[in-house]
């Protein structure tokens, strides 16, 4: 329904990632690629920030530094993205603040056997925000 919606007035359905470890962000650029060539899609890389504790780093703005390294991160498996951090209390609800509400979110990370790992925590707590989120596991977390 949402890729017919996208159709009908003329803007590409975007696909988000949700940027977590270097390894599981790589998997998840490389799955959401496949997914946006096949839809017509546009990739959207979402950076999670959570705000820093000490008051001192409140200050210091490294988000060009977070944006450049996604970004050559995005060049590494030839995918056109548009990066975007965001700020938040957790990286669920910075996520979900600035991804499309009908979009997909592809998340990456290790997958463990008898508890979930931080990253299908964070893909789990999306889908009971009622977000489309695939998870895409990798070798190293």
């Amino acid at each position: 329904m949402a890729k017919l919606a996208a159709q009908e007035t003329g803007v590409a359905p975007t696909i988000g990632v949700v940027a977590t470890s270097i390894d599981g962000t790589k998997a998840a650029l490389l799955a959401a690629k496949h997914e946006a060539q096949e839809r017509g899609a546009r990739v959207l890389l979402l950076v999670p920030r959570v705000p820093p504790a000490p008051p001192a780093e409140r200050f210091v703005d490294t988000s060009n530094w977070l944006v450049a390294r996604y970004e050559k991160m995005a060049r590494d498996v030839e995918q056109p993205v548009q990066v975007r951090v965001c700020a938040g209390p957790n990286a669920a609800k910075a996520a979900a603040l600035v991804s499309p509400a009908n979009g997909t979110l592809f998340v990456g990370g290790h997958a463990h056997w008898l508890w979930p790992s931080a990253e299908e925590r964070l893909a789990a707590t999306l889908r009971r925000a009622g977000r489309d989120v695939v998870f895409v596991e990798c070798e190293k977390g």
